[in-house]
């Protein structure tokens, strides 16, 4: 069952088969981790799960990210929560990451530095 809070943040990310797509999921968790942020279930959201729908409708804001731009996170938000994302990034061009389907290793520091940026345009 998944829980009801009002005023919720809710994190969606990406988290693809690749660098960027690792390193959107690790910054969507230590974005939660830093307080303040839920994480939600992305392919359970494309799934149309209704206990998640029924917590969306609640959530005051909706975060998308992304690691390529194929915009994974953002797109399913859109079409399956029916609503925009209240903030949305992808890494892969705004943090010049090159996409790699080769590796899934993610630099610990990178994942800090970007989640610190974030935290600061998120709450501006």
């Amino acid at each position: 069952m998944v829980s009801k809070k009002e005023n919720e943040v809710l994190v969606f990310a990406c988290d693809g088969a690749s660098n960027t797509g690792k390193l959107a999921g690790a910054v969507a968790l230590r974005l939660v981790k830093s307080g303040g942020f839920s994480l939600a279930c992305l392919p359970a959201l494309a799934l149309d799960r209704e206990s998640l729908l029924e917590k969306i409708k609640s959530a005051e804001k909706l975060i998308a990210v992304d690691g390529c731009a194929f915009r994974c996170a953002e797109k399913i938000i859109k079409g399956h929560a029916r609503r925009e994302p209240g903030f949305s990034v992808e890494l892969s061009s705004e943090y010049r990451v090159k996409k790699d389907t080769s590796t899934f290793d993610v630099d610990e520091e990178l994942v800090a530095s970007i989640t610190q940026d974030l935290l600061g345009r998120i709450r501006s």
